[in-house]
């Protein structure tokens, strides 16, 4: 089952209420929501809890109309632990204003989505993209540079490294795909 990718688990765990579809969701993203809860929470106990509660949140709030899982998880994780926050009387202001790290920002995160991939299959679709988005992608998760270090390389500016790097992701997502539906025929 952990061949599927997030929208199948989806669909999955509604047609036949399959909860390992979301055990598998769980082990790909628990580590990622861990960072999140960690980072604002700023206690491994309370991180590990607010995870397992996250998870249990996901099963009573997620619909089969979910297309980014990993979009929606953070909202609900973000949603989630701001209102621990609040029953804490944190201000969340507070928070926001010391935190550097934003969840769609963070390089780990970005990360995530190619690590799974096989490095010559990587190789082989970084062909498909377009210039400024394979140098991107080779220096962000090849050479595992960060945005900042990209910036310097290319002169390219920091929305532009970011878009590059998104949009070269959603191609090679698709690319991977369309080279799986071929497979399937």
């Amino acid at each position: 089952m952990e061949h599927l990718n997030d929208k199948e688990l989806i669909v999955l765990f509604f047609e036949d209420q399959n909860k390992e579809a979301i055990a598998v969701l769980y082990k790909r993203y628990a580590t990622l929501v861990f960072g999140l809860c960690f980072k604002y929470l700023k206690d491994e106990d309370q991180a590990k809890d607010a995870v397992t509660d996250i998870f249990i949140r996901v099963m009573e709030k997620l619909d089969d109309s979910v297309e980014r899982f990993d979009r929606w998880l953070y909202i609900v994780s973000k949603n989630e632990i701001f209102n621990l926050l609040r029953k804490k009387n944190v201000k969340i202001e507070e928070i926001n204003q010391n935190s550097e790290v934003r969840f769609m920002e963070n390089e780990q995160y970005e990360r995530h989505y190619i690590e799974d991939i096989n490095k010559e299959q990587l190789l082989h679709a970084l062909n498909s993209l377009n210039d400024s988005q394979k140098i991107c992608i080779d220096q962000f998760y090849l050479q595992k540079k960060s945005y900042q270090e990209i910036v310097l390389h290319t002169g390219y500016d920091i929305k532009k490294v970011k878009s590059c790097i998104q949009n070269g992701k959603r191609n090679l997502k698709l690319f991977f795909n369309q080279k799986n539906d071929s497979h399937d025929e």
